[in-house]
């Protein structure tokens, strides 16, 4: 199954989420692929949020189930989340970002 979602509360949040999982009987695994991605221009307490986040559940994935050939020779994936804020003039940022190499 897949799921997908799309919100727009601007200027409040906009993004989107897609979800696959995949049970493959024959070799007795589960798989799932999960993005998401959102921008909150007024977060909590004046600040902002952005993140585009990716995971997969092993580095095989992408070459199975991609319906393209890009995705198929794409060997890292990124996650990265940022909240930022203006304090006293000064713009302050926290940037959290995951690398996975396969």
């Amino acid at each position: 199954p897949q799921i997908e979602g799309v919100w727009n509360f601007t200027p409040f949040t906009k993004g989107n989420i897609y979800g696959s999982y995949i049970k493959e009987t024959d070799r007795k695994r589960e798989r799932f692929n999960i993005q998401a991605r959102n921008n909150s221009e007024y977060f909590l307490f004046g600040s902002s949020f952005n993140c585009d986040i990716k995971y997969l559940s092993d580095n095989t994935y992408q070459q199975d189930y991609a319906e393209t050939t890009a995705l198929w020779l794409k060997k890292e994936i990124t996650s990265q989340a940022t909240i930022s804020r203006t304090i006293a003039g000064f713009k302050n940022s926290v940037i959290y970002e995951r690398k996975e190499t396969f």
